[in-house]
């Protein structure tokens, strides 16, 4: 199960790191403005941490044999077929729930610096 646990962090981890990059893109192009800028990364990674949580309600509705996990796997480390859909979808839901929770963080840190940046201190 650590292998199968391990393709399902690479997975998410390797798509959420390029969202990261699309929002801290983004953000460097609104440098000049940065309340904005932090309001646009912090909505941005609200909406992408809501992504992933309908992904992980969603994750017991793909077959498991057409997920990039089953794929990645040689089939000597295939699981049992009886209870690899159960074993990949709950994976799959688990890691895409944690890392919904590190974008909440993130988010919230976001809106923090943001609402900081429009104090009449931070002039």
């Amino acid at each position: 199960m650590d292998v199968l646990e391990q393709f399902a962090f690479n997975l998410v981890g390797r798509c959420c790191g390029y969202a990261l990059l699309a929002i801290f893109c983004v953000m460097i192009s609104m440098a000049d403005m940065i309340f904005l800028a932090l309001q646009t990364a912090a909505t941005l990674t609200t909406l992408g941490m809501f992504i992933l949580i309908m992904k992980a309600q969603d994750a017991h509705l793909i077959p498991y044999t057409s997920t990039a996990i089953w794929i990645s796997l040689e089939k000597y480390e295939h699981p049992n077929p009886h209870i690899a859909q159960w074993l990949v979808s709950t994976i799959m839901e688990k890691t895409y729930l944690d890392f919904a929770s590190h974008a909440l963080r993130l988010s919230i840190l976001l809106w923090f610096f943001a609402l900081i940046s429009t104090s009449p201190l931070a002039r």
